[in-house]
């Protein structure tokens, strides 16, 4: 790939995939919401559009390899029910689609999330029924039907990538990981349900390659999974992040509900690793290492 357009670049994926990008000497053009500032921390080198109206971009280059559509509102826990910022998702992702006819680009990659797919204990591919559990995830599965029908209209190749538990430096989601991370970092113990469920992690770098992969190479116009394609019980991993951090802490596996709607979280990636060749490079200990050694040092600058 030479040039590829990416909106969504100041988000946590998005930041991790410029940067994979501008090491691989492949051209960026960034969109970032209007007016928020979020170009700051971009490569120099990344030419940024500053717009939440994709209607009215008009690049006077063309002929782009991938357009990659990360841009997403609402994605924190507070927002993820809020129908307007939900709804404005799906109208963004279909006039990011038509944006890339219009560039000119080879193929449209939409990010989808596991959140798509909550009612699932053994791994999914992404062909299962979709069973979100609130409107973020609800959005997420309109959008993939949505622009899978624009897709056909235009005559655009399409691939939606659906990402596992993504994390690592610079992560805001309080997803477990980052929750036990931050509880323990600041001294307090974590408390949780059982963690029985099986759950997939994958490190943002790795999460990061996989998109760039996805555009790099000649692959199918399907969904795909972006996971580690390892698999363990929560309890195993809060239990490593613990033993990294203090391990004289007891954590407090059991003293909340189950939460028996979410029955597990785990990507099979075989379409992924058979088109792309991608395996994961990051351990799952490496990888919080490397997180906890960030927020270490961010908690101390404090």
């Amino acid at each position: 790939m030479e040039r590829v357009i990416i909106t969504g670049a100041n988000g946590f994926v998005g930041r991790y995939l410029v940067r994979e990008m501008v090491r691989q000497g492949i051209g960026v053009t960034a969109i970032v919401r209007n007016g928020s500032g979020l170009a700051d921390g971009l490569d120099a080198h990344v030419a940024v559009i500053e717009t939440d109206d994709y209607e009215r971009i008009d690049l006077k280059q063309s002929g782009y390899d991938a357009f990659y559509h990360l841009a997403w509102g609402g994605v924190d826990a507070k927002k993820k029910n809020d129908l307007n910022i939900q709804l404005d998702n799906i109208s963004l992702a279909v006039s990011a689609m038509r944006l890339a006819k219009r560039c000119g680009c080879k193929k449209f990659i939409g990010v989808g999330s596991i959140a798509e797919y909550r009612l699932y204990a053994q791994p999914i591919d992404g062909y299962e029924k979709k069973t979100p559990l609130d409107f973020y995830g609800a959005a997420k599965a309109a959008s993939y039907y949505m622009l899978d029908v624009l897709a056909g209209q235009i005559e655009i190749p399409f691939i939606w990538a659906v990402l596992s538990s993504t994390f690592g430096e610079g992560c805001e989601d309080n997803n477990i990981i980052m929750y036990t991370i931050k509880e323990l970092l600041a001294g307090r113990r974590p408390r949780f349900g059982p963690l029985t469920q099986m759950w997939d992690f994958l490190y943002i770098s790795d999460s990061a390659r996989a998109l760039r992969l996805l555009g790099e190479n000649d692959v199918r116009g399907r969904v795909y999974g972006i996971g580690s394609g390892s698999y363990a019980p929560l309890r195993e991993y809060v239990t490593k992040v613990r033993d990294m951090i203090a391990p004289e802490l007891e954590l407090g596996i059991g003293e909340i509900p189950d939460n028996r709607n979410v029955l597990g979280s785990c990507m099979e990636t075989h379409y992924l690793k058979e088109d792309t060749g991608f395996c994961p490079e990051v351990s799952f200990e490496d990888g919080i290492r490397k997180t906890i050694e960030f927020y270490r040092t961010v908690e101390n600058r404090l």
